[in-house]
This record gives structure tokens, sequence and C-alpha cells, in this order.
């Protein structure tokens, strides 16, 4: 994948493109679709015309190989997909007032904050909420195509045990 997103595999973009691209801290196409045409042209000094056509290119390509979404939709096709978002509760009724019903089901979402302050532990219950049997049936969803897939990165300050401890609490297990 790294190979599709290199600078040198974008039509019309050639050494000396790239390495303006490369000395404005732009390393890939991504990079470039995500800063816009307007702060490329800022960053690089190259005119706002080329920047545009660079990064339309760049979308396109992205677009042609999957690695994302067509450029638009409309508001009924947006509307349906967002009717197959659920909300997994956090176990806490005030956290769930305040996120609007839960955390959202195909969704990134971040936690952060100074030490100390409980990210690990509403990590952990998170994790222990999302293959809560409760959880399957309020998202209507058969336990055979539960899928769930959970990326923690917290400094290493995560501590498997407490995790461990928390889903034998809850008679849970991880599949």
């Amino acid at each position: 994948m790294t190979d599709e997103l290199a600078l040198e595999n974008l039509a019309g973009v050639g050494p000396v493109t790239t390495r303006k691209l490369n000395d404005a801290g732009i390393q890939n196409i991504m990079d470039l679709i995500v800063r816009g045409p307007v702060e490329i042209a800022e960053l690089t000094g190259m005119d706002i015309d080329s920047s545009s056509k660079i990064c339309e290119k760049a979308r396109e390509d992205l677009v042609k190989g999957g690695l994302i979404a067509k450029d638009f939709i409309s508001a009924s096709e947006l509307y349906k997909k967002r009717q197959t978002i659920g909300m997994i509760t956090t176990g806490t009724d005030a956290l769930d007032t305040l996120f609007a019903g839960g955390i959202e089901t195909q969704a990134l979402t971040e936690v952060y904050g100074e030490f100390g302050c409980g990210k690990t532990q509403f990590c952990h219950t998170m994790c222990v909420q999302v293959q809560n049997p409760k959880q399957r049936v309020d998202l209507k969803v058969e336990y055979y195509t539960w899928i769930v897939k959970i990326h923690l990165d917290l400094k290493e300050l995560y501590q498997l045990q407490k995790l461990m401890d928390w889903i034998q609490k809850k008679y849970l297990i991880i599949l």
C-alpha cells in the first residue's frame, strides 16, 4: 500500500515537484489530499492551478484504487448510511447522555487526557461493553456476525491483567 501512495506514482508529479512537496512535509498522496490545494500552494510556492490539478489527480487515483470512498454522495445515500450506525453504551448513563446515546459504531473514537484521568479504565470498560450480549441484541446483530476490532494505544501504560480481571467479573469472554 505504501507504493500506491508514493508521490512518484502520481501522474504529473516529477522529481522537482516531489522534492518541493517533501520539503513541505508532504510525504505521500494521502498527505496531499488532506492538506488541499490552497495549503499545498502556500507551503510549496506552486501556483494554485497546479496544486489543484495535483490534488484532484491524487483524489481520483485514491478513489480508483478503492483507498477512499467516492467523492460525493447524495443526502439520501448519506441518510441511509447513518441509519445503519448503532450506539454502544458506555455503561454509564451520564456518559451516554454526554455522548448522545453512547459510542457510535462504524467510527473511530479517540480517548485522550492527562495521566490518571481514567482513559485506561474507560477503554477497558468499552472492550467489555462491545462484547456484551445485550449490545448485540440492541444493535440487531447476530452473534456469529459480530466482529469487533479495537486498537488501544496508551503509551505502554496499558495493563492487560486489569482488562482480563474486568472481563472475568462480567462473565464475558474474548473471542
